[in-house]
């Protein structure tokens, strides 16, 4: 599941047609800076980060991608989480990697729109992908939901899985956390992320 190369495999096609319209443009002669600037920056966002937790503990939950941390509340669809949201920026990796050790994974799939993130309806009306699992007897859910410049979510078929694995990639959007209550969070608001930092860690004595 894992792709180590330099970029991700999810970037390949774009990364293509960018590179042959810059050579194009240089046969022709024609607006060389701005296609070599367009292909390098599909380089740049499309890049494949290498990243290692330095917590190796079962019970700690790791940052899926990077990002700022948006939103820590209860969950108004269940009181029984705590609901963080990390929005990725353009320029961000968009390399997304598993919390943690990841048990009996149902994962689905809404297609839709790509509308900003801060819309009223984005959350009703854009792509997302919802996954549900288990890890310590516990209950998790992890959305992705797509922002504007994405145009599609990319994101694995699994069961099982170890943490920090990579399970997906989105160039632009929000995943949303929902962690069991009892989680005792290491991030605040504001705060900047990176995927596989440590983000709290949840009671695994039940």
């Amino acid at each position: 599941m894992d792709n180590l190369g330099i970029v991700s495999k999810y970037g390949f096609k774009n990364i293509a047609i960018l590179g042959v319209i810059f050579l194009l443009s240089l046969i022709f002669d024609e607006l060389e800076c701005l296609f070599l600037i367009l292909f390098l920056l599909s380089l740049f966002i499309y890049r494949n980060s290498e990243r290692v937790s330095q917590n190796d503990e079962a019970n700690a939950i790791l940052s899926p991608i990077d990002g700022k941390v948006i939103l820590i509340s209860q969950s108004e669809e269940n009181k029984k989480f705590i609901k963080v949201v990390i929005k990725k920026g353009l320029f961000d990796s968009g390399v997304i990697r598993a919390i943690c050790d990841i048990n009996d994974a149902s994962i689905s799939r809404r297609h839709g729109l790509f509308l900003c993130n801060f819309m009223k309806d984005s959350n009703l009306l854009n792509e997302k992908i919802t996954l549900k699992f288990n890890h310590l007897n516990a209950k998790f859910g992890m959305e992705v939901l797509a922002g504007p410049l994405a145009r599609v979510l990319h994101f694995e078929r699994f069961t099982n899985l170890k943490a920090a694995r990579r399970v997906g990639f989105m160039v632009d959007g929000e995943v949303v956390l929902f962690l069991p209550q009892d989680t005792k969070l290491s991030v605040e608001v504001g705060e900047k992320v990176k995927s596989c930092d440590l983000i709290g860690f949840i009671d695994d004595e039940k």
